[in-house]
């Protein structure tokens, strides 16, 4: 399945002031929609079983097999 979940970085004073973590633990690809203020953020982390790092957030978010993606906002 796709688990997410949501940091608040703010609270803790983080330069990362909103953290997305998305982990897609299928063996085949998915498709996410990720929250508004997610789109067009810079990814962190894209780590697949090939690998693979950077790029950007949108509105419907591809999420390879067996996978977890970091994204973040800094405002």
């Amino acid at each position: 399945g796709v688990v997410a979940y949501r940091l608040n970085g703010a609270l803790v004073g983080d330069s990362w002031k909103d953290v997305l973590v998305i982990f897609n633990g299928n063996v085949s690809s998915t498709v996410m929609q990720v929250p508004k203020e997610f789109i067009n953020q810079q990814i962190a982390v894209h780590a697949t079983h090939v690998g693979g790092m950077g790029g950007q957030g949108g509105p419907n978010m591809a999420l390879p097999p067996l996978s977890v993606k970091v994204i973040y906002r800094e405002k």
